[in-house]
């Protein structure tokens, strides 16, 4: 099976293709001096060729042939069922792809197929992006999790509601800092629009704006906020005096090898990639996207694979195998705020289910394109699902698909007297993808958790 972040060896795929869809199966997709690859997003052949390829039907399968035409049917019967343009999916047993297929066209109405190495928006599935870039410069004591607005930002005192001058880094990655969420027709959202100024000056802007409205909800309250996670990147600008996009560049993406990550809409990165659609199937504008100054909460755009690699280091170090950060700092990263409402981590949604226990879950979306991960760290298993499309249909589809996924590996499982990972007695009567719980995500003893409050 191919593995994420093995080492040696040249990467080489074999592909199945037929005009809607694609699977490739690739043994080595990372060699050990994490070199970067042709980006994803250049075409290295002309249209005409890479369409004839895409017509074409090379049946070469290197493992599991069975697994893949299993994917590929169940994402084109899901298109069919939901009316949607394309998705895709991925599923990891740590950092192995145990399948994984896209499927669909780049567009309604067109005949261009998705490929492997397109990219697929992640929306809000950014936000554990930018709490873990904020955990690598606390690692490097550059950031303190308890740093506050006020001790970043000394200029705003008197100019901004005073309650959030003391709202910390931590809990704006938690969605605890009373930062208000809805945007809509306020001078914020409207200013952050015409993108004046540097991406810098663009989002100091933006947190004035907001920070002169009035708290909905005192600090240490749960309220979902693009705003919070906005300003936390934007805390981590003003420390180092870097863009939030080439801090993620230098602290996520290179170090995990995530080459084809970048920013905004597909579109405006390549012509060629494929187009959202909103919830009534109407293809959008190939660029559209929400302002620059809320990138910190939503505006990353990867393959699927490379998104796979990051979700990967989170399963891993959920369980005490990856040096990417230390244990207690991924402890951090997945343990809930404290207090009433959801059970928000930084970046994920933690709860419990009967197939994977103590499990994390996000989903995203710009209002064009759709995507949903879980995590479950006790059955070392990942589920990721993509859709070029919004909306109820979108959301229904990549849920159905995803725990599709899960069931498939966890019977894969029971059924394999080779399996790593032993699933002992696993009831499986009902999906629980859409089953809230109370447990947190990583196991915290005592101790752990006295560490990490101490910690910075």
């Amino acid at each position: 099976m191919p593995r994420l972040f093995a080492g040696g060896g040249v990467p080489w795929t074999l592909i199945f293709m037929l005009p809607g869809f694609q699977v490739l199966w690739s043994p080595s997709v990372c060699s050990c001096d994490q070199r970067r690859p042709v980006e994803r997003g250049r075409r290295p052949i002309v249209p005409f060729l890479h369409r004839l390829l895409s017509i074409l039907i090379t049946i070469s399968f290197v493992a599991c042939p069975a697994r893949g035409e299993q994917l590929v049917e169940l994402l084109n019967q899901t298109l069919r069922k939901y009316d949607l343009p394309a998705m895709g999916a991925l599923c990891l047993r740590g950092d192995i792809v145990q399948e994984w297929a896209v499927a669909g066209v780049r567009k309604r109405g067109h005949l261009d197929p998705v490929l492997p190495q397109d990219l697929w928006h992640l929306g809000s599935c950014t936000k554990a992006m930018t709490a873990t870039l904020g955990a690598r410069l606390v690692e490097r004591e550059r950031m303190q999790w308890n740093m506050t607005i006020g001790e970043v930002f000394p200029e705003i005192r008197g100019k901004v509601h005073p309650e959030y001058v003391d709202v910390t880094f931590e809990q704006l990655l938690t969605n605890r800092g009373g930062i208000p969420a809805e945007m809509r027709n306020t001078e914020a959202w409207k200013r952050a629009w015409k993108q004046k100024g540097s991406l810098i000056e663009q989002r100091h802007r933006f947190m004035i704006d907001v920070l002169r409205m009035p708290p909905p909800v005192p600090a240490g309250d749960y309220l979902y906020s693009n705003q919070g996670f906005a300003i936390a990147g934007h805390m981590c600008e003003q420390v180092t005096g870097v863009a939030w996009e080439k801090l993620m560049v230098e602290e996520v993406f290179e170090p995990l090898g995530m080459s084809s990550a970048g920013f905004g809409a597909p579109g405006a990165r390549d012509p060629h990639q494929p187009v959202g659609h909103k919830k009534d199937g109407k293809p959008a504008d190939p660029k559209a996207d929400n302002p620059p100054a809320i990138s910190p909460a939503g505006r990353v755009h990867c393959s699927l694979h490379d998104w796979a690699r990051f979700v990967a280091i989170h399963l891993l170090g959920a369980q005490g195998h990856s040096k990417y950060l230390s244990g207690r700092t991924f402890l951090r990263l997945h343990r809930p705020a404290p207090g009433k409402g959801n059970r928000y981590a930084m970046g994920w949604n933690v709860t419990h289910r009967e197939w994977g226990g103590t499990v994390a879950s996000h989903a995203g979306s710009n209002t064009m394109w759709y995507c949903v991960t879980w995590v479950s760290p006790e059955k070392n298993l990942a589920v990721l699902v993509t859709c070029n499309q919004a909306g109820d249909a979108a959301v229904k589809a990549c849920d159905e698909t995803a725990w599709a996924l899960i069931q498939r590996e966890l019977a894969r499982r029971e059924s394999s007297t080779s399996s790593n990972t032993p699933l002992g007695a696993t009831q499986r009567r009902s999906s629980g993808v859409g089953r809230s719980g109370d447990q947190g995500w990583t196991r915290v003893t005592a101790e752990s958790l006295e560490l990490c409050q101490s910690s910075r």
